[in-house]
Formats: C-alpha cells, structure tokens, sequence
C-alpha cells in the first residue's frame, strides 16, 4: 500500500482524438506531431512490457531484519487504514449514495430542490454513472429521479441533469427530453438528441431537427450531438426513420454545417468519433440516389473508401462491384476489400467473390496467425465454411490452406472436450457450475482462446489488465494484490508496501516495492515508465514470490501484441500444451 495521492493524466486515445478531429489546423505540421506522439506511446509500451531486461530482485532472508520489514509495514499500513477511514467520512454526498448508504438519500433531496449552483452542479455530475462504480449503482428513489428530470427543464442545470438522467437511463428520461426539445427553450438540445437517438423512437424529435436544419437554426453547440443522435436514430430505427436520418443528414451535407474542410481532415486518421465521421456514415448507409455524386466525390478525394463503395453498390448495383476485387488484389487495401465483402448487401458476395477472397490473402506475406483467425472469422460469418474447409482446392499454398482448416475446426471446438483436457491438466479442479458454462460460452462466440481464458477467469485463475495505468504515481501494491487473488489462495499470507519516491513536482518517481512472505523478504525497484507499469520487475518479483511458495504453478504470461497483459495461472508445462493445442 502506499500512501501518495494519484495523479490521473490523459488519455493518449482521447489526446489523439481531439488531436486529430480539430479543423483550421496545417496538416503536414499536425500529422508529424501525431506521429510523433503515436512513437512515443509506442516506445512506453515496448519499454514498459520488456524493456527492463534485468529486473532486480533483493531476497532477505535473515529473520530479524525480515521481523522489522513486517513490522515497518504493518505500522504503514495501520496509518493507512487510519487515514483511508478518515476519507470516507469525508466522502461526497454522490460516493456515499454510490457505496450504498442510503442515509445521504435526505442531503441529496434538499440540494436538489434548492438552486444553489455549486452544490447542486457538483451533485448532479457525481451522480453520473462511472466505469469504476459499483456493478449494481443506480438510481432507485422516485423522488430523486423526479427531480433530477425536474432540472431537465432548469437552463441553469439542464446540461449536467441531461447527462444524469441519459447516462443512468432514468425512467421517464425519454418523454422528458423529448418534451424539453419540443419546447424550443433547450440549451443542450444536442446532448439530448443524442439520447434519444439510443432508443430511437420519437419521430417528433426528428421532425424537430429536421425543422432546425431547414430553417439554418442549428447552433455550432448543438451541431455534434445532433449527429451523433442521427446515427442512433438509423442503426435502431425503421426504414421509415432511416429515411428521414437520411433526409435530415443530406440537408446538413448540403448546407455545408460540417465544412468541407473538417470532412478533408478525415484523411488524418483510419477512424475517428468525429461528426464529420457520423455524417458521411449516415449519408452512405441510408441515402438513396442523391448520394452518389457525394460517395464518387469522397471516394476521388481519398477521405473514405468503405461507406462510400458500399453505397454505391447498394444504390448502383453490379456495376460497382468490381471495385472490390481490384480492393482486394491490392497489397495495401486487401483488407478494405475484406471489409467490402463483409458489409456490402449479401445477394453480390458469390462463390467467385469469396474465392478470390482466399486466392488473394494466400498471396500475402503477413498470413500470420491472427490474421488466418480473422478470414476464419470473416468466412464464419458470411455462411462460407465449405470453401474454408476446401481451401486447398482453391489455393495453391498449402501451409495458408492447411491452417485456415485447422482454425476452421478450432472454432467448431467441443466446449466438453476444453473442460474435460483443463481438468486432467490440473488447470481447474472441476468442471464449473451450469451458469459459469453458459456465460462463457455466450463469451467465446466459437472462439475456443476466449472459452478457456472465460473459464479460468470464472475460477479466479485469469489476469488481465492494462499496462498503462493513466495515472501516476502507478499502483504496485494494489496489482500484486490482484495477483494474489487469482492464484488458489496461494499468496494470501503476503504483506505487501510500496513507496514512490517522488521528486517535489510528482513527475519523476524511484519505487520500491517490499513484500514479506514466509520467512523472506523480497525488495523490488521498477524502472520509472511514466503511467505505465514495469511488466518485467512485476514478472520476476512474482517468480520469486510463487518459488518461496513450494508450489510448481506459476502466472505465465499471454503475449497479446499491445498494451493489454494478460495472465494464465498454472504449472507451465500443462499451460503451455493447452495453449498450443488451442492456438492461444
């Protein structure tokens, strides 16, 4: 444990996102510092998962100064406990209700029917659901949720009360949101919009915009909601609300409310979240024939390749399909044909288009496994299992063709047979309750890696986590507890502390990590990486700590290719034949 408060820095995705979705900026200057932070990231993750070649571990095994290391630590953390307890008597009315202490449900009610901006403000945004919230929070007190829907009509509140009643769906959001569009007075009618469009079913909220649109009344503010509520609107509406998304999103193209410029900048980047990016899906998804000057503009131009293809397919017919093959006899765009294949209308993807398919990736020198798994998957999908199980009829590389086969029936794996080879290889002691089974099944979707990895984390024998923290200093004390915790009970008995070290500006760190175990001390010093954890010291520091255990079973990493680490917790050699059995 440590006592260091975290910093928490932004998100690298988020930073390149907004990064690259900003219009007005030069191009060449702003690609160059995207690639330069997109190295950067990259060097972190290499760094941090096996840049530390030579991790040191110090193993104390004299009893008296492992005595006063456990004494050192225990007294850390009972000022720590000490203090913890005094933070949660000093938590927020929102963590409270959050943790379930419904005794704060009275404070909650009286800031909420007052106007006191602050606290109300404050309130209102805690009270938003979180990613690190309890599973089962939500907002059950009727008397809350009629007055946070109440401040949907307060401009004073509305935005923060929007995104409350939205993001937690409180009964009664939809009428309420359609009711305070309708009116004319909201000052957050995108943001609104935009939750609307997750159920999709006011068609007055789209005669609404639509209205807006027409009579150039829509706000700059409102412009980006509103988008991205047109896409909710198609991907759940009828094809009657997909036509008017159309209409409204055609009218929108035209009347140049997303610049010219802004939709050019789309180049910088494969995808993004930007409006822009939503426009253009709408456009090329629901159009009907107005849409082909502005799909052949796109597709010239070099912004899109995808939606724009696909729509003229689905507006034009065959004569567009040729496109596709000359997508996939290219090096660079095989995969944008793929991606043709698998989303343009079902009635043009043939015999001869899926076979070239095969012929053309048994071309390619990256035939490496992930990518045989993604045509497996791909093949799967479009109802084309014959040709995989045929493939060496249909391609002359005979080491592409035989391993389509073999993850072909990999993917038509007998989840009996997973369970039955995980138990006489130890990994699991017995077969798991029904509900687990099911669980991990619905998981897998074929896939027999995800199975096994859902199975083992049903057992408390998974690890997996991000090796980029986003904030500093980074927790090692709190991950070697998650280790302990997924290892049959094996390091329960360990004490675990860590200092940070940290310089005056809480930017550079020197850890120190001290854990006692059984008689033995064993002192841990991670490079400084910045938000992300030193995989390598983490990896040697539980090698000593499972070897003191007397146990043969270990935590053997899953090499996962990005910034995900990911563990399976066994005796190696068992781990390692069920791996290469199953293409882990």
């Amino acid at each position: 444990m440590h006592s260091k408060l975290q910093t928490y820095l932004p998100l690298a995705v988020l930073f390149l996102h907004s990064f690259m979705s900003c219009s007005g900026q030069q191009g060449n200057s702003k690609k160059e510092e995207m690639d330069s932070l997109i190295n950067r990231e990259l060097r972190n993750q290499d760094n941090a998962k096996t840049g530390n070649k030579h991790p040191m571990i110090q193993v104390i095994t004299d009893p008296k100064e492992v005595a006063r290391l456990r004494q050192e630590i225990e007294e850390k953390i009972h000022i720590q406990k000490i203090a913890e307890l005094e933070a949660k008597k000093k938590k927020s009315l929102a963590e409270a209700y959050k943790s379930g202490d419904k005794t704060v449900v009275p404070a909650i009610v009286e800031i909420l029917k007052g106007n006191d901006k602050r606290k109300k403000g404050q309130l209102l945004a805690g009270l938003c659901k979180k990613y690190d919230d309890p599973e089962d929070y939500s907002i059950k007190e009727q008397r809350i949720i009629d007055l946070i829907l109440k401040a949907v009509d307060d401009p004073v509140f509305e935005k923060e009360a929007v995104q409350l009643a939205g993001i937690n769906a409180l009964p009664g959001y939809e009428e309420k949101f359609e009711a305070r569009l309708l009116s004319g007075k909201s000052t957050d009618a995108g943001r609104i919009f935009f939750w609307l469009g997750k159920q999709a079913k006011s068609h007055k909220a789209l005669d609404y915009v639509a209205m807006r649109v027409r009579e150039n009344s829509v706000t700059p503010e409102e412009l980006d909601g509103l988008i991205a509520g047109l896409e909710g609107f198609g991907e759940k509406g009828s094809p009657e609300v997909r036509k008017a998304v159309a209409d409204i999103a055609l009218a929108i193209y035209r009347k140049k409310l997303i610049s010219d410029e802004r939709i050019e900048d789309l180049k910088n980047s494969a995808m993004t979240s930007d409006a822009a990016e939503g426009l253009l899906a709408c456009l090329f998804d629901y159009g009907d024939q107005q849409v082909i000057p502005i799909a052949k503009d796109i597709l010239n131009r070099h912004i899109r390749v995808v939606g724009p293809v696909k729509a003229l397919i689905r507006l034009e017919g065959p004569r567009d399909i040729e496109m596709v093959y000359q997508y996939l006899k290219s090096e660079n765009d095989f995969y944008t044909g793929l991606d043709l294949v698998e989303s343009i209308d079902r009635k043009y993807v043939d015999d001869k288009m899926l076979k070239a398919v095969l012929v053309e990736f048994a071309k390619r020198n990256d035939t490496a496994d992930h990518a045989i798994q993604r045509m497996v998957r791909s093949f799967v999908d479009l109802k084309a299992d014959d040709l995989l199980k045929n493939s060496s009829a249909i391609i002359s590389n005979a080491d592409v063709a035989s391993r389509l086969k073999k993850y072909y029936e990999l993917s038509h794996f007998s989840s009996d047979q997973v369970i039955a080879d995980l138990v006489r290889k130890e990994l699991i002691g017995k077969a798991p309750d029904p509900t687990s089974l099911r669980k991990a099944r619905e998981d897998a979707s074929n896939d027999p890696e995800q199975f096994i990895l859902a199975i083992l984390e049903s057992q408390n024998l998974y690890v997996n986590f991000d090796a980029e923290t986003d904030f500093v200093p980074v927790d090692y004390d709190k991950l070697l507890q998650r280790f302990a915790e997924k290892c049959e009970g094996k390091l329960k008995d360990m004490t675990v502390w860590m200092d940070d070290g940290s310089d005056k500006g809480g930017e550079n760190f020197n850890y120190v990590i001290t854990v006692v175990y059984k008689g033995q001390a064993f002192i841990a010093k991670p490079q400084d990486v910045g938000d992300w954890y030193d995989i390598m010291t983490v990896n040697a520091l539980l090698d000593h700590l499972m070897e003191r255990s007397g146990s043969p079973k270990r935590f053997n990493s899953i090499e996962t290719g990005d910034q995900t680490v990911q563990y399976v917790f066994g005796v190696p050699a068992a781990v390692q034949e069920i791996f290469k059995k199953y293409k882990i």
